[in-house]
């Protein structure tokens, strides 16, 4: 029994021995794998970032010291802001515009990543500083460390590599958006490198939390359009559409504004949704960081009427007029394509006259005017239980601010997923919407817009179909055909607009000056053949400014217009040829068969071709 105990005892002493010998050899090997750990770490942030001489990254900041000029000397260090990593370098498919991917967290420990363009660098005043500071990077006081981080920049040299756009939106077959590209190249990240300040592009709750927002929307024209808008602005690269706006008008308190917060949350959040106050000074660089999205303008009435013409121009151009830099050699420019929402109490043509400017065919083209109003809530038709207008609105406008940003990025993803099959059937829902809205007869701009309509349309029941919206099919169909019609009632014509303008004007200017501007030939003659005639107590007033004379016969009259009057006035802005020919039509204009003018003798000017407008141009039958 005894010997037995002591050979178990050797045994456990054995046993003992070998499993400390195993602990000794497992700490051996995980001190070795702490070391080869380290060692990784600190050869893949060598990779990441060449540091140049005497800079040096821990934790928490980026440190230079300077060489010791003598063994004695203690070295002097310098903290020249927090931890900023220099991930890779950024350059386009041409070999052009380099830059540097940089990568730090604010203070709250969120992440940021910028692709600095290396032009900045060039310019005196350090002008990243701002972008820098702005996003939450602690950059000592001071010219040193101002400067050392300039060094530290442009002498770093990442080994990894990406590929830079100066735009938000498609680039091949990525969608770039400030903090994300959706989508792969074959080899490297896309990624968004820009002198353009960032919009507003962020991401609340999930997409779930977010469809509390279109199920409120449905059965609402407005709210259907303007969240359908929002996606087709993703399908206008892809399908070759250009840009172009829409304008919801209505007078305070309908909703418009609520509107547009609608519309910008697939992209973001309130502050996605701007003004044109504020805007139209720097709208060029905001175009381009909404390239391929949606812009969301507020409040039209609040901008430079100087300017907001040029700008809808501008916007639905694509692209700035070409400048020249000090050489005179044309300097690129910024393009882009975009569908802007705006909004106002008045649309563009009446902001436009206040300071004696008229809209352009063009103009009205590019920014389509919708009544906000439709007839029942305000901008509302369908208050899903609640009371009033207003706590629909209230109601909507809270989920604005709590869910947003999620929507977009859905769309995007399932779209370059499954890229050729949605636009094979975007396609086929646009046809069909042309078909079943075309008016006959319809004038080539109406079929223009009606493009739009059709894009608008079909992507708000892409979005269905991609299970983003939650709506029903047809449900954005219905809403943007109802929007389309109001258009055109608002147009008041399926013609060319340039004909409704030139009507509009030749029927004012008659309106304004047919009295004041016209002499009358009956009334000159009496008092030129008998002054002291009981038919003149008063000799004719001299008219300034004459425009040409009329004359009277059975309540019927007759305008006698100068060629001069008729070219510089009757025609401002328009088509001399167009003019005529509207007038004719209408049957304003008495004319022969060879001339559109008359030759009527008229006093003291002898025979004299003239205009000759009957009293049917004030809207009078003869």
């Amino acid at each position: 029994m005894d010997l037995h105990v002591k050979g178990q005892d050797k045994m456990n002493i054995s046993m003992a021995e070998e499993i400390s010998q195993q602990n000794s050899d497992l700490e051996i090997i995980r001190h070795r794998v702490r070391e080869i750990e380290k060692k990784c770490d600190e050869q893949r942030e060598r990779e990441l970032t060449r540091l140049p001489p005497g800079f040096y990254l821990d934790d928490t900041s980026l440190w230079y010291q300077e060489p010791k000029e003598k063994e004695d000397e203690s070295p002097i260090r310098l903290r020249i802001c927090s931890r900023l990593e220099i991930i890779a370098v950024t350059r386009n498919q041409h070999g052009e515009d380099f830059g540097r991917l940089l990568q730090w967290h604010d203070c709250d420990g969120r992440m940021h990543t910028w692709a600095m363009p290396m032009s900045m660098l060039a310019s005196e005043g350090y002008p990243y500083l701002g972008e820098l500071l702005s996003k939450g990077l602690e950059i000592e006081p001071g010219r040193m460390a101002r400067q050392k981080l300039t060094v530290y920049i442009q002498s770093s040299r990442p080994t990894a590599r990406g590929l830079c756009t100066p735009h938000v939106g498609w680039h091949y077959d990525c969608f770039v958006l400030p903090s994300r590209t959706i989508g792969q190249t074959a080899n490297e990240q896309v990624i968004l490198q820009s002198n353009y300040p960032a919009g507003h592009f962020s991401t609340r709750g999930t997409l779930e939390n977010w469809q509390q927002i279109p199920l409120l929307c449905a059965g609402n024209s407005r709210l259907v359009f303007a969240l359908s808008m929002s996606f087709a602005s993703i399908l206008l690269t892809p399908l070759g559409i250009e840009s172009g706006g829409v304008h919801f008008q209505g007078t305070s308190s309908l909703g418009k504004t609520t509107i547009l917060r609608v519309a910008a949350t697939p992209w973001g959040g309130k502050d996605y949704v701007l003004t044109w106050r504020a805007t139209t000074n720097g709208l060029e660089g905001i175009a381009v960081n909404h390239n391929d999205t949606l812009l969301c303008l507020d409040e039209l009435g609040q901008s430079d009427p100087d300017k907001v013409g040029e700008a809808t121009y501008m916007l639905a151009n694509g692209s700035k007029k070409v400048r020249s830099d000090a050489s005179g050699d044309s300097k690129p420019t910024a393009k882009w394509r975009i569908l802007y929402l705006s909004s106002g109490e008045t649309n563009l043509a009446g902001h436009l006259m206040q300071v004696g400017k008229k809209t352009r065919a063009g103009q009205e083209v590019r920014i389509l005017d919708i009544p906000a109003d439709t007839g029942k809530y305000g901008a509302f038709e369908n208050l899903h239980h609640y009371p009033t207008g207003d706590a629909f609105a209230n109601a909507l406008n809270l989920l604005t601010t709590q869910f947003y940003g999620t929507a977009a990025i859905h769309f995007i993803e399932q779209l370059i997923a499954n890229k050729s099959e949605y636009l094979k059937l975007t396609k086929e829902r646009m046809q069909q919407f042309e078909r079943e809205c075309f008016p006959p007869k319809a004038s080539g701009q109406v079929a223009r817009v009606l493009n739009r309509f059709a894009v608008i349309a079909a992507a708000g029941e892409l979005a269905t179909k991609m299970g983003i919206t939650g709506w029903q099919d047809g449900e954005a169909f219905q809403g943007v055909k109802s929007c389309f019609e109001a258009w055109l009632l608002t147009r008041g014509s399926i013609g060319l607009i340039e004909r409704e303008q030139i009507k509009a004007h030749i029927r004012r200017f008659f309106e304004l000056n047919g009295e004041s501007r016209f002499i009358d030939i009956a009334a000159f003659k009496a008092h030129i053949e008998d002054p002291s005639s009981n038919q003149m107590q008063m000799p004719p007033q001299k008219i300034a400014n004459r425009a040409g004379f009329r004359e009277s016969e059975m309540e019927k009259t007759t305008y006698y217009v100068l060629p001069e009057v008729f070219n510089v006035e009757l025609c401002v802005g328009f088509d001399k040829k167009l003019v005529e020919s509207v007038c004719m039509e209408e049957g304003w204009l008495i004319h022969g068969k060879e001339r559109v003018t008359s030759k009527k003798r008229l006093p003291q000017m002898g025979a004299k071709w003239v205009y000759m407008f009957t009293n049917r141009v004030l809207g009078d039958e003869d």
